[in-house]
């Protein structure tokens, strides 16, 4: 699921060119990606970044052509990411890509959903009980941490046969992974000063790291079909896989996006307390559900989910760089130009959406599900890379989000607007300014861990 723009530089001195304006970026792109929806709604943006011709995509019909239509003109280029994180699904191309593909993808398509609801389900609880009781005195941000630990329990126990507290992974070096190949994506070839090259070796101390942590892996005790089909192709060099790589990529993109958005639904519900509270009606009319459908079932908290993604995509761009000539809308593209789909301004094209920078709700007869349109049917990408994991996330999501509304509620505490952060995924920095407190005036306890089925 995670993608990155290669080919920006984001130091303090760094202009974009557009079109005879000059744009300077300080920390990430995507608060210039969220005034570019603004000031050229629904239109494409030509620009040269860091000398590299670049089109920005806002508009939908040309994002489909590159992602699906065309999809064998434009491969992805995620140089650093696949650096940092070794060769996996998610970063090659062509056939080695299928390969990779095929290790995991039959595993995703096959995932129990009562099983993945019920560890949301206490895993949420987990959650919300170190939110409330676990925080520090006078703390007024949420810990995206404890997001992540959530994501990540639950995807492992679906997966493999061991559990988050038995492997002894650090996610939090999972996390700085993604932030440290999201930082370097943004330095051109060549450009590397003393201080990257200082971050480079860290980098390469925490990536061994994190890889002695995954030798748990090999062990014959936790072994399982999954894990037996990687370790089959891996010997076999010339399919250039590695299990540490791939399940290191396989893991983080199992959790970081779906950590990402449980952070902006909860900063959503606190913008909105009104709504919060219609949705607390919604899901306690609701026995415990068990399975995606009873959850699927419940259009406000389907809803709300799908406009979380689409306010605030954890993923809001997606890079694509051209394998040949081509012409996208009115641009000509040249061979190796890159393309950047930008879902931030593809989800507020104002002829799509009433008031696109707005919680969009509808009636009760509507489903996000089968609206094309939808932050749920949009936010996820399209064609042959979309993202394998699509049917689990949203899963997880819902299960995540129905406890939290059943059990706790959350309330603002800084009006300030959100300072996005690019790190693998776009979260608020420093932290959601938002407060859990339980629904009843009694203390949360501690949910016990949940034995793997």
């Amino acid at each position: 699921m995670n993608q990155t723009v290669d080919n920006l530089n984001l130091v303090s001195n760094m202009v974009i060119k557009e079109r005879g304006k000059m744009h300077h970026l300080s920390t990430d792109i995507c608060h210039y990606l969220y005034s570019l929806a603004d000031e050229q709604n629904g239109k494409n943006v030509s620009l040269m970044l860091n000398g590299v011709p670049t089109l920005i995509v806002q508009n939908r019909e040309d994002a489909e052509y590159v992602l699906r239509r065309n999809y064998a003109n434009y491969e992805k280029n995620m140089v650093w990411f696949k650096q940092a994180l070794g060769a996996s699904r998610f970063f090659e191309n062509g056939q080695i890509w299928k390969l990779h593909k095929n290790l995991t993808q039959p595993f995703l398509n096959r995932f129990d959903d009562q099983q993945t609801v019920k560890l949301a389900i206490h895993y949420a609880q987990q959650g919300l009980a170190q939110l409330i009781n676990g925080g520090r005195e006078g703390q007024v941000t949420l810990d995206d941490g404890i997001f992540r630990k959530m994501a990540m329990a639950v995807f492992l126990e679906n997966f493999f046969p061991i559990s988050l507290e038995e492997s002894g992974i650090n996610i939090d070096s999972i996390a700085e992974l993604m932030e440290f190949s999201s930082e370097f994506s943004f330095i051109p070839a060549g450009t590397l000063n003393t201080q990257h090259r200082r971050r480079l070796v860290k980098l390469r101390a925490l990536r061994r790291q994190v890889n002695g942590q995954l030798q748990i892996f090999r062990d014959p005790k936790y072994t399982n079909p999954l894990l037996e089909r990687i370790l089959q192709a891996e010997a076999e060099p010339e399919n250039q896989v590695v299990l540490e790589d791939e399940l290191m990529a396989f893991l983080a993109a199992g959790s970081e996006s779906t950590a990402a958005t449980m952070s902006w639904v909860c900063y959503l519900l606190a913008c909105h307390p009104e709504q919060q509270e219609k949705l607390y009606q919604e899901v306690m009319a609701h026995p415990q559900p068990t399975n995606w459908q009873q959850l699927s079932q419940m259009p406000g908290l389907m809803t709300f989910i799908s406009e979380a993604l689409r306010l605030y995509p954890p993923i809001p761009i997606i890079i694509r760089q051209a394998l040949g000539k081509d012409r996208i809308g009115d641009d000509e593209i040249s061979e190796q130009q890159n393309i950047i789909i930008s879902f931030i301004g593809i989800m507020r094209n104002q002829n799509v959406y009433q008031n696109p920078a707005e919680l969009n709700l509808r009636d009760d007869d509507y489903s996000p599900l089968n609206d094309k349109e939808s932050g749920i049917g949009i936010s996820f990408s399209h064609g042959p890379r979309i993202c394998g994991g699509k049917d689990f996330a949203l899963v997880e999501l819902a299960g995540f989000v129905y406890t939290f509304l059943k059990q706790a509620s959350f309330t603002l505490t800084s009006d300030l607007p959100p300072r996005f952060y690019w790190k693998s995924q776009m979260v608020n920095q420093g932290g959601q300014p938002v407060r859990v407190t339980p629904r009843s005036n009694e203390r949360v306890d501690i949910v016990p861990s949940l034995a793997t089925p």
